[in-house]
């Protein structure tokens, strides 16, 4: 082999090496942007969260306790759509009550849905190849709950479309107890069949 062509095979090697450190550093910065981003999203869920607040009698009720509240009046509505009409379709019977329950309470839930949303389809669209670790990260900060009505939230008129795909990808349902959906607690029939079981994946 001939000088010129070891200098060749050296500037090769040279310019494979650069190439692929200069990769590894490329990713790196993005994976650094992108979770810069999601905990900044994920920093403004719990601001949300601890911002809501309504009052019973002259006392003030502030923060995630108030979701078990907020699932009770849903319940509610809904039972009231369904006493309308039991042999409606359910899905139909879940929107309607969905619906009263939002208009009601679209002040104190419109903006954490709409962020939480946001935090799910900013994981789901990144470049990173571990989207289930971060969107499993973004599942551990819901209390029980919240994961009952993102589960209806998700089958309304608005969240059936984008969110529920999401939410049955990621698996987000996966920590809900079943047991106090509507249907059970009023006996109907399971709501859980309107969801792809990959929604509640144990997996």
């Amino acid at each position: 082999m001939t000088n010129s062509e070891y200098i060749q095979l050296a500037t090769l090697a040279v310019v494979i090496v650069y190439t692929f450190v200069t990769y590894r550093l490329l990713a790196a910065q993005s994976r650094q942007g992108f979770e810069n981003k999601f905990f900044q999203l994920l920093n403004l869920h719990h601001e949300i969260v601890g911002a809501i607040e309504r009052y019973v009698g002259q006392l003030p009720v502030r923060g995630r306790r108030n979701f078990s509240t907020f699932y009770d009046e849903f319940v509610s509505n809904f039972q009231t759509e369904y006493n309308k009409n039991p042999s409606a379709d359910p899905l139909q019977i879940i929107q309607g009550g969905y619906k009263h329950f939002f208009e009601n309470r679209q002040p104190d839930i419109g903006h954490y849905f709409r962020n939480l949303y946001h935090i799910i389809k900013y994981v789901h669209e990144s470049k990173e190849s571990d989207k289930d670790f971060y969107a499993h990260l973004v599942r551990a900060q819901l209390s029980s709950s919240e994961l009952l009505l993102l589960f209806y939230n998700c089958l309304g008129t608005k969240g059936n479309e984008k969110f529920k795909p999401l939410a049955e990808r990621y698996s987000l349902l996966e920590n809900m107890p079943e047991n106090k959906l509507a249907s059970d607690t009023l006996k109907l029939s399971d709501h859980r069949k309107l969801y792809d079981p990959k929604a509640f994946s144990k997996d």
